[in-house]
């Protein structure tokens, strides 16, 4: 068993991790590294991100043309670094590390239940656009045999 010190705001947080020698990972290897573990989180989102947008932008591009989808794509990313900028920026200042924690903290109850249920239709929205992407391109499949 190993343990580790991490700080926490002006706290010292305590973590322990067990170690089982007899634990095997997904990949065959008795232990994983935090370095691998790492890897594996930025595959995973990254492709979780690429796969959402992958394919709709092309199709948007095509819709609106270059100068307009190129505008439309800085916009968008101006306006996603910068609210991340400030997400971190307040968690950073108040201690709060959860969209439902900071939506308590700025607007009370209701912003809280807002911020669930807006990440809830995102998350199904998410889901239902995945499943008729498996949809359409199982039916090609079934198609040309």
């Amino acid at each position: 068993m190993s343990a580790e010190d991490v700080k926490k705001g002006s706290q010292a947080v305590r973590l322990v991790v067990e170690e089982d020698p007899a634990w095997l990972s997904a990949y065959g290897r008795t232990k994983d590294s935090r370095g691998h573990a790492l890897y594996s989180a930025i595959v995973t989102l990254t492709l979780a991100v690429l796969g959402s947008t992958i394919l709709p932008v092309p199709y948007a591009f095509s819709k609106m043309g270059v100068i307009a989808g190129v505008t439309t794509m800085m916009l968008v990313a101006f306006v996603n670094a910068s609210t991340c900028c400030m997400l971190i920026r307040a968690a950073a200042a108040t201690g709060r590390y959860t969209y439902e924690e900071l939506a308590y903290w700025a607007g009370g109850r209701k912003a809280k239940v807002l911020t669930q249920v807006s990440l809830i239709l995102l998350l199904y929205g998410t889901l239902c656009g995945g499943l008729a992407f498996l949809s359409d391109v199982a039916r090609i499949m079934v198609q040309k045999g």
